[in-house]
């Protein structure tokens, strides 16, 4: 065992200690407690590979367009669309 599973295992035998009651409000706050640094640590490792990912790959910029009306008469049936995207 790594010193955070020997530091766990003492905690719980102190827990056990505990009443039924006071075990239930400790599990409550050490649950809490793991999912708020849980969170922290998604966010911090999104934000992380977020900014890693921009600083190597740019994204060029796109406007969009609307097609152009001689395109769109050829084109009136929902079958057809893969055609129509090609010939843009």
């Amino acid at each position: 065992m790594d010193g955070i599973e020997l530091l766990m295992v003492g905690h719980a035998k102190t827990i056990k200690s505990f009443s039924a009651r006071r075990q239930a409000i400790a599990k409550n706050k050490i649950a809490k407690l793991i999912e708020e640094l849980e969170l922290e640590q998604i966010d911090e490792d999104t934000a992380t590979s977020s900014s890693s990912q921009s600083s190597h790959y740019s994204m060029p910029s796109v406007t969009p367009t609307s097609p152009k009306p001689s395109i769109m008469s050829n084109y009136n049936s929902a079958d057809n669309l893969d055609a129509m995207y090609y010939q843009l």
